[in-house]
């Protein structure tokens, strides 16, 4: 063990945590957005962690400390040679005897002088963060490497506990294995995904249980040079979860989708997952490292991302930097100038709604007058992903803050004051939209809300389709509309006159210049689980759907249930009638994985958590109740015996035998609904069966 090791896993004590065992029984389908990349082979891993009271360890100052490396680049200049540098907002250090450099044409990160040890590589302080991921480019290419040659990607905790993934070329083929130790991992499932070829959905083809042979995937290197393998680990923050292994495949042509699963057989697909059936989080600061070996020349490093909050990734802008979070879950992006390039990215997949709560600029922080901060979001715009929505800037203007936003022709304004609306305007153009006064430094939350979770600014179907950003602040403040008056309050919404409503927010961009750094302190993402039930008359969801007379944990709306307990669904009627309801309520196995817009008429009904049968796409769900409603709501999916109208209470007494995942979502009749149908989409609940 090197001696920068060696000291970490001294310095990092190991604070265990048992888990509940939290095992997937069964996933027919799954959506899975698919990345298109050039290279032969990247290898992509995401490790979720935990929390601890521990101080952050810079592995460059570190290994200074310790003379066991020459050099940190000056400047961080790209093709110079060195043992320390920063990329893609990590320290990078060099282990065992590889040298770093940043190519200069493509910014990867280049780690060369690999022997044949595999002990030669490159690693990263993740100090309490949740996880990383990264990707890496061809490093098992079967014209450059031979028999033998390895490559190895390990999250190391604190009282030697680790987990790995294995590439290693044997032959004619590549094998891929997970490794964990000290973890309490005793046994995996295995599966393999293919893709559809038309809609690029994932569908499971081939699963094994109860896994403990040596290795877990065979891919045979002549007609299949292309894994991805992605690797991560769940329930990091306190949760329970299971760690994963997964890889996709980037080649094409048919030849590149055999895979042989270890007791299963050879089967075609496009990508392979393992998940263990037990897992003991250590939860303590890790490092994250990456070695390889043997035909092995070098590794070329495309991305690296930061995992916090509810397993977001994040990328550092330009020339941004990560500050691991030590103590708490705050996240510090610094190194931001002032060409107001340097900032963050994160990527939210596919969202109806993201909050944001990050400090707050004010003089205390000592930036100067014009400094500012800007977001972007983008989204999924006529089926077209990351399309730019919005940007908005909160700039430094003496004495206040000037908020201005861009994106459409004109704007609503409006202003809360503990809840109550005070000021409401239409027609503002995009430039200053209000003045807030410096004086209260407070966190400043930024809500991105899509109209199906919009629970103050109306839901309109009728007219044309919109959005809102919101800014909500600790406590009242002194706020200036530009050409009128001045207001006490702590919440403003922006909502674009006229433009059209993306169908899913799939990115969220902060930067800022001269500021120093951004402090973010929460981040919150929802896939379509809040309903619309009631929306006409209260302007928000109300709850309907219940288990064990729950509606779940706020935001995640997830309930657990232990193994072999009673399980209770409910389903009330609408608030505002009718008192017996025509229904219908599916169930997907798995979490939520492709929010859904259901539009009738040409107006959005609702979002389901997932595809049902009115609109297509995958994953189906597995269970189908109907009252009242014809069979083509349920079409092609397995009905059970269910009561004719809502309300109703359905109990399992003897609940489920195996730990699984179950989203449940329904679809009712409401006098209170914002569509002229008159139906409306319920909340979701995600059930956990542990």
């Amino acid at each position: 063990m090197s001696p920068v090791r060696s000291l970490l896993s001294q310095a990092l004590p190991d604070v265990l945590l048992e888990f509940p065992d939290r095992l997937v029984e069964k996933l027919e389908m799954e959506k899975m957005n698919v990345e298109s990349r050039s290279s032969a082979f990247s290898v992509v891993g995401r490790f979720f962690g935990g929390h601890g009271a521990l101080r952050s360890l810079s592995l460059c100052a570190l290994a200074l400390a310790l003379g066991t490396v020459p050099a940190v680049a000056s400047g961080q200049g790209c093709g110079q040679p060195v043992s320390c540098l920063t990329a893609f907002g990590f320290e990078q250090t060099a282990v065992g005897d590889a040298i770093l450099e940043t190519d200069c044409d493509t910014g990867r990160l280049k780690v060369s002088n690999l022997g044949s040890s595999g002990c030669d590589g490159v690693s990263i302080n993740l100090g309490e963060s949740v996880g990383v991921e990264y990707s890496i480019l061809a490093p098992l290419m079967p014209s450059t490497t031979t028999d033998g040659s390895i490559m190895t990607a390990t999250r190391s905790y604190g009282g030697n506990a680790s987990a790995t993934l294995v590439c290693e070329d044997i032959g004619n083929e590549t094998e891929v294995r997970s490794e964990f130790l000290n973890l309490g991992v005793t046994s995996k499932t295995l599966r393999v995904y293919d893709d559809d070829p038309i809609t690029q959905e994932r569908v499971l083809v081939a699963e094994v249980r109860g896994h403990t042979g040596s290795w877990d995937f065979r891919l045979g290197d002549a007609t299949n040079p292309a894994p991805v393998v992605s690797s991560w680990g769940g329930g990091g923050g306190g949760g329970g979860g299971t760690l994963e292994c997964r890889g996709r495949l980037y080649c094409g042509g048919e030849e590149c989708r055999l895979i042989t699963i270890n007791g299963g057989g050879s089967v075609m697909g496009t990508g392979f997952e393992v998940l263990t059936e037990s897992y003991v989080n250590p939860m303590s600061s890790s490092t994250f490292t990456i070695l390889a070996g043997a035909g092995i020349q070098e590794l070329n490093i495309v991305s690296e991302a930061l995992v916090q909050f509810p397993g977001l990734a994040h990328t550092v802008v330009h020339d941004a930097v990560f500050e691991p979070p030590t103590g708490s879950s705050k996240l510090k992006i610094s190194n931001l100038g002032s060409s107001g390039c340097d900032g963050v990215s994160i990527n939210l997949g596919g969202t109806d709604s993201f909050e944001v709560e990050v400090a707050e600029l004010n003089d205390g922080n000592g930036i100067p007058d014009g400094a500012f901060t800007e977001t972007l979001v983008r989204g999924t715009v006529a089926g077209v992903r990351d399309q730019l929505i919005t940007t908005s800037r909160i700039t430094d203007a003496g004495n206040q803050l000037e908020l201005s936003v861009s994106g459409a022709a004109s704007y609503t304004v409006r202003l809360f004051s503990g809840g109550n609306m005070i000021f409401e305007e239409g027609g503002r153009g995009g430039g200053p939209i209000v003045r807030v006064s410096e004086s209260n430094p407070c966190k400043r939350e930024i809500h991105f809300v899509l109209p199906n979770l919009d629970p103050g600014g109306g839901f309109p179907f009728a007219g044309a389709e919109t959005y809102r950003t919101t800014w909500e602040w600790d406590s009242l403040a002194s706020m200036d509309i530009p050409g009128g008056a001045s207001f006490q309050a702590d919440e403003l919404h922006v909502i674009p006159e006229g433009n059209a409503a993306p169908d899913f927010l799939t990115g969220f961009e902060m930067r800022g210049a001269d500021v120093g750094s951004i402090e973010i302190g929460d981040e919150k993402s929802f896939l379509c689980r809040g309903g619309t039930v009631n929306w006409e008359f209260i302007g928000q969801a109300e709850d309907v759907l219940r288990v064990n007379g729950s509606v779940g944990v706020p935001g995640t709306r997830e309930v657990s249930v232990p193994v072999r307990d009673p399980i209770t669904v409910s389903l009330s009627a609408a608030p505002e009638g009718p008192a017996l309801a025509k229904y219908f309520l599916v169930a997907w196995i798995g979490d939520p994985q492709a929010p859904t817009n259901l539009r009738i008429a040409g107006n959005i009904l609702g979002c389901f958590v997932n595809p049902i049968p009115l609109t297509g796409g995958n994953p189906m769900p597995f269970r189908c109740l109907r009252g009242g409603l014809p069979s083509v709501v349920c079409n092609g999916v397995r009905e059970i015996n269910a009561p004719p109208t809502a309300p109703f209470e359905a109990t399992k007494a003897t609940g489920l035998a195996n730990p699984l995942t179950l989203s449940i979502q329904a679809f009712l009749e409401d006098n209170g609904s914002a569509h002229p149908v008159g139906y409306s989409v319920t909340n979701a609940v995600i059930v956990n069966i542990q």
